[in-house]
């Protein structure tokens, strides 16, 4: 069935081939290109809007975002996505990203049983007051296939899309980049996005690269495809958690020391405010010691004084006899 499809579509990717050739001929990647001057939108670009998959019987709607519209297999991954915290999701002006390896970019590509290709999920959420309309792009679009690659997504809703690698490619993906584009619009019809994009305020469009990556553990089962990214993920928000505690103790701290440093500023202020005083007080004793002293000095002189004007001998008296009287 897989080979009969792309047969049916072979005539597609050689087209779409050739749209892209004036961009991979500039540059392999996006990384390497202004966004603004190399991403073009034009109504020839069938890998980003083709209708009939490779491999797939069903297409996630628009706007839904339910893992009930992707396949069994892949259901389980789709719902770790969306049912993750609000840390996990890479926020854009928007919208939230959730990809296996947020808050990361980077897609990684597994095996799941029931998929002959190598899959990732990307989970897209609205948290606008209106319509998002969205479109990815690729460097390599006869590589992948975007289920759905354009779409509009309602306020408040999450879109699932799916990303394959064919297998045949899997030793190359780690060249490959996408370009997720977003734009808050009113408009439905997704085949006028390249007038819109160029229309719309840069308020109103997001722009976000995505890398690749390849894990090559074919035991991964539909249970836990995606459990070492959600490994790696509540890994980096454990650490997330450590640097906040020491972003705390660290304010904290700085918060002590300022008022130590204001504690110490005020003790020296006292300190001069009492040497000074206590100065003071020593020039106002000095002064009265000062003029005690005077005060002895001329009270000594005047004692001398008095001291030298007494005469030095007195008139001598005979005793009385009164019994001669008698």
């Amino acid at each position: 069935m897989d080979e009969l499809a792309k047969g049916i579509t072979s005539d597609t990717i050689i087209r779409d081939h050739v749209s892209y050739n004036d961009v991979k001929t500039n540059k392999t990647n996006l990384d390497n290109f202004p966004i603004k001057r190399f991403v073009k939108f034009d109504d020839c670009d069938e890998e980003a809007n083709r209708k009939t998959p490779l491999t797939l019987t069903r297409k996630s709607h628009a706007g839904h975002g339910k893992p009930s519209s992707i396949p069994l297999s892949i259901r389980p991954i789709a719902e770790k996505r969306i049912m993750a915290p609000e840390v996990e999701w890479i926020k854009n002006t928007f919208i939230l990203v959730r990809i296996s390896s947020s808050p990361c970019d980077e897609l990684i590509l597994i095996h799941v049983d029931g998929e002959v290709d190598y899959i990732d999920i990307v989970a897209i959420r609205n948290i606008s007051s209106s319509s998002v309309m969205f479109k990815i792009k690729t460097t390599s679009p006869e590589k992948f296939r975007v289920r759905p690659s354009a779409g509009i997504i309602a306020p408040g809703a999450t879109e699932i899309i799916r990303v394959y690698l064919q297998s045949e490619y899997k030793h190359s993906c780690t060249r490959e980049k996408f370009l997720l584009m977003a734009l808050e619009t009113s408009n439905r019809n997704t085949e006028n996005f390249g007038e819109l994009w160029k229309q719309a305020t840069n308020k109103s469009k997001v722009e976000h690269k995505l890398r690749c990556k390849i894990r090559y553990d074919s035991s991964t089962d539909n249970s836990s495809s995606g459990s070492q990214p959600e490994h790696r993920t509540s890994i980096f928000i454990t650490q997330q958690g450590h640097i906040n505690s020491l972003q705390k103790q660290i304010t904290n701290m700085a918060k002590t020391q300022y008022l130590i440093i204001v504690v110490i500023s005020l003790l020296f202020a006292m300190l001069i405010v009492t040497m000074l005083y206590e100065r003071s007080n020593y020039q106002i004793l000095r002064g009265s010691t000062d003029e005690l002293a005077s005060n002895i000095r001329v009270l000594q002189e005047r004692t001398k004084q008095m001291t030298a004007e007494i005469p030095t001998a007195l008139p001598s008296f005979s005793p009385r006899n009164y019994d001669e009287d008698l």
